[in-house]
């Protein structure tokens, strides 16, 4: 399996322990535009698409509908805010950088190529990671600049 896919595995699973009300509270794919991701990832993308177990707490902004992981694409997570503060260290495998985002708390999260930015702003907490897929190009620190833009303007919206 790889890093990509256990990542992804990793995203739905934390929707199914996010639970209804947070996910009623904030809506992932209201977080960011399909343009925006269209820009950011410089692929058109359909509008971002509600997965994992019957939880609207993660949204896949992709070019197809099969969402796969060799394709890429963006994926908001809406999670617990004691998710936060408990996934802020390094442990194993990850790696933990300062991450800036206005206004807000955040950081980057690393296991190997894979990164994803956290982010806590008046009480809420989402993430948004990119998939470069197989076409993609970008190094970490450019995956982190796009991840750290988007994140922003979900910002925005919380």
């Amino acid at each position: 399996m790889t890093k990509s896919c256990i990542a992804f595995a990793c995203a739905v699973a934390l929707s199914a322990i996010s639970g209804p009300a947070l996910a009623q509270a904030t809506d992932p794919c209201t977080l960011l535009t399909a343009a925006e991701v269209n820009q950011a990832l410089g692929v058109t993308v359909l509008p971002g698409h509600k997965m994992g177990g019957g939880s609207n707490s993660v949204c896949i902004f992709a070019p197809t509908a099969r969402f796969g992981p060799g394709e890429r694409q963006i994926v908001v997570t809406v999670v617990p805010p004691a998710f936060f503060d408990a996934s802020h260290r390094s442990m194993g495998m990850t790696a933990l950088t300062p991450a800036t985002v206005p206004g807000a708390d955040a950081y980057f999260l690393s296991t190997g190529k894979v990164t994803t930015i956290h982010v806590r702003k008046n009480g809420k907490v989402f993430e948004v990671r990119m998939n470069p897929g197989h076409d993609g190009h970008e190094d970490t620190t450019q995956v982190e600049q796009i991840e750290t833009s988007l994140a922003t303007r979900a910002a925005g919206r919380v």
